[in-house]
């Protein structure tokens, strides 16, 4: 059981964290547990990622052209799809990543356990 010397300690420690100050930090400190977003939903993948965006909206704009989807059961169907096909293609750009990184440093036991994991 915590003293009343800790416990004042504490509190005294908590005054000084007051988080990230600038809207750059607030964002950063937003997206720390987000380790690679292959699970996410596409707007924690897209708010702080504009190339991304990018690349989905074009992706998106190119298979609505060939697909021509109509009614209410096939644009959600063919929105899915793209969302399903650009985060597979997400997928193995990291894992590409991930090996190429590790071929660079064969030693580095970091990047073997990424690659290892991948």
């Amino acid at each position: 059981m915590s003293t009343q010397a800790q416990i004042d300690a504490n509190r005294q420690n908590a005054t000084k964290s007051t988080g990230p100050k600038t809207a750059e930090g607030r964002a950063n400190s937003a997206s720390n547990s987000t380790r690679h977003g292959l699970t996410a939903n596409p707007t924690t993948i897209f708010e702080n990622n504009p190339r991304e965006r990018s690349q989905y909206d074009t992706l998106k704009a190119k298979l609505l052209k060939q697909c021509l989807p109509e009614g209410e059961l096939e644009l959600p169907a063919i929105e899915r799809y793209v969302f399903a096909l650009f985060q597979a293609d997400r997928a193995r750009q990291m894992e590409i990543d991930i090996q190429d990184r590790w071929r660079n440093k064969p030693n580095n036991e970091t990047l073997f356990n990424q690659m290892a994991k991948s």
